[in-house]
């Protein structure tokens, strides 16, 4: 009966470290710019959305929307290998004043997407500074 139950144990142990690996092997999102919630000064032309490991590029989307739900993003995603981090970079238009919601998406190597969103504020110095 002891034999059983160090078998099941062992079985338990071993399930667990399998899981919790398997759990770890998730992208996520480690950094952005502009940041999430920041109130940005200066112009902004880009927007970029880094992971902390490879992503493939299937389901992947980067959505720069205005207040009213506007895009404002403009080309093709660009996939850049930056500091041990992948991102997901896109042009934008020529950014007014106000909020800005960032939607992004994309597929971990192990298969799961990962998604979310964040907002920024573009402050009226901002277009001073860039004219």
């Amino acid at each position: 009966m002891k034999f059983l139950k160090n078998i099941v144990n062992m079985g338990v142990v071993s399930l667990s470290l399998f899981l919790s690996q398997h759990a770890l092997c998730h992208s996520i999102m480690t950094s952005s710019a502009p940041e999430k919630d920041a109130s940005i000064s200066v112009p902004v032309t880009e927007i970029s959305v880094c992971f902390n490991e490879s992503i493939g590029d299937k389901f992947m989307s980067l959505v720069v929307v205005d207040k009213s739900g506007e895009r404002v993003d403009k080309g093709a995603i660009n996939i850049v290998e930056k500091d041990n981090e992948i991102c997901l970079k896109k042009s934008l238009v020529l950014l007014a004043k106000g909020l800005y919601l960032v939607r992004y998406r994309a597929q971990s190597d192990d298969g799961h997407v990962v998604s979310g969103k964040y907002s920024f504020d573009l402050m009226d110095s901002a277009l001073k500074g860039g004219m």
